[in-house]
């Protein structure tokens, strides 16, 4: 009677229900929906499950006023080979340069084998015996050759630095520390880089520069440049203007689907931190070091010494960092492992073009760059300022960026609350109806057990009784 008593007070209704029916019928009714309605529920808790396993996500984008924004870096590319140098190396070191070195001039220049000169360089010392001086680049002369908006001038010590590049040379990288605020939008408070090219003195790599134009590559600070990966082409006798606008991206790792990675185990030849890039170039040079026992000459220009390998020009070991190269094209670097990087900082850029310096101001840049060359004013023409000049504008245009950030599709918590509101509706429990029904069960359990010794005790009784 107890036990059927606790049955009926439960707040779990269909059990109460069916412990307090007196008729047959209502009986079976109630343990019919019960168990339709607990069906119903078993159904629904399996499906909200199998959806919070399967670690799906959304994305969220948020759009963020600041009131300040720190600048990417800069890294401003030149032509790769300076002709006197060229000229000069190949003489006193008595190699055979692939044509007359007479008629070396920049149209010939441009159909040259620039793989032969690489080659018969041989070592990192030696490209960089033929790589433009720093003064035919930058004019850390010039007043206002980099700053920042009207205020801001560049400190080369600390502002700019120099960085070894696969193909491209010697490259430069403002704002490397990401010293740099703009705290009002427009391209008056751009960073402002004038460029001085003596085209007449490069010497182009084909398939990698013109001799007139310099490559610009925007990225976060904290990355390494890899400057033959989509840069903006700025050249001579134009203003370059480049409008950019910040995405930060923030990805879940494993056991969601982005499966992302800040890059710990990860071996990287290059500085900075993790990034797609880095890891596939990476993982490639890894594999030649292993499987081909050398480096490409390109790796070995810009590794430290005690990174470096032999490096090889003849067949067998062409053929082989060949062969591991076109293996991991194939595959889409599958071997190499390398998943997206888990926080990540990118510039949408809107490039314009106009002619530089106006025909206004050209007198007083002729001024300007006749003092930092230290040349004569009548040796600065108009020409030879459009030839040989270019100025790069990298500024916000707006004083917002996206903030886009992989999220829970069903977390835990509504996991929880999910189920909780299924309980109720099907079955009118709540957290305090499964303790009482935890409760109950235990003294059933309990009641069953005692009504078996007392039928024991009974039945020992009974035996004894017809004994005597």
């Amino acid at each position: 009677m107890e036990l059927k008593e606790s049955a009926a007070d439960l707040t779990m209704h269909g059990l109460g229900k069916i412990a307090s029916s007196t008729s047959k019928t209502m009986k079976f009714l109630w343990i019919n929906l019960m168990t339709f309605s607990l069906g119903t529920l078993i159904f629904f808790f399996q499906k909200m499950t199998v959806e919070y396993l399967a670690h799906g996500t959304l994305t969220n984008h948020q759009t963020i006023i600041k009131s300040k924004i720190p600048f990417p870096a800069i890294t401003v590319c030149g032509p790769t080979v300076s002709k006197a140098k060229m000229q000069k190396f190949f003489k006193e070191s008595n190699k055979t340069f692939p044509f007359d070195m007479d008629s070396l001039h920049l149209g010939l220049g441009r159909y040259f084998n620039s793989e032969k000169i690489l080659h018969q360089l041989e070592t990192r010392e030696n490209f960089q015996k033929v790589i433009p001086d720093e003064d035919s680049f930058l004019l850390k002369k010039l007043y206002g050759s980099c700053q920042q908006g009207l205020i801001r001038r560049c400190n080369f010590t600390t502002d700019v630095e120099k960085i070894l590049q696969i193909y491209k040379g010697y490259c430069y990288k403002f704002n490397p520390k990401g010293s740099f605020i703009q705290a009002r939008h427009g391209r008056d408070e751009a960073i402002s880089i004038i460029l001085f090219l003596n085209v007449s003195d490069f010497l182009p790599w084909p398939q990698y520069d013109s001799g007139e134009s310099v490559d610009v590559f925007v990225n976060d600070y904290k990355e390494f440049p890899f400057v033959y990966t989509g840069p903006v082409l700025a050249p001579v006798g134009h203003i370059t203007q480049i409008e950019i606008r910040k995405s930060e991206l923030k990805r879940k790792k494993a056991p969601y689907s982005s499966d992302c990675t800040d890059g710990e185990n990860i071996k990287l030849y290059f500085d900075g931190v993790y990034s797609v890039i880095n890891c596939q170039y990476s993982c490639f040079l890894s594999k030649i070091s292993q499987q081909c026992k050398t480096h490409d000459f390109y790796t070995n220009m810009i590794l430290p010494k005690d990174k470096r390998k032999p490096f090889f020009s003849f067949p067998p070991t062409d053929f082989c960092v060949q062969k591991v190269y076109e293996k991991l094209l194939e595959e889409n670097y599958a071997s190499c492992n390398c998943k997206l990087p888990c926080n990540e900082v990118k510039y949408d850029k809107t490039v314009s073009y106009s002619k530089w310096p106006s025909d206004a101001d050209i007198p007083i840049y002729k001024q300007l760059f006749s003092k930092a060359l230290d040349l004569n004013a009548s040796e600065v023409t108009d020409d030879f300022v459009r030839r040989n000049f270019l100025r790069i504008d990298v500024y916000y245009g707006d004083m917002m960026y996206r903030m886009i950030t992989e999220e829970e599709s069903y977390s835990f918590g509504k996991l929880i609350g999910d189920i909780g509101g299924y309980m109720g509706l099907l079955v009118g429990a709540s957290v305090f109806s499964l303790l009482e029904l935890i409760v109950f069960l235990i003294q059933a359990v309990h009641f069953a057990t005692k009504r078996n010794k007392t039928n024991d005790v009974k039945a020992i009784a009974i035996t004894v009784d017809e004994l005597s």
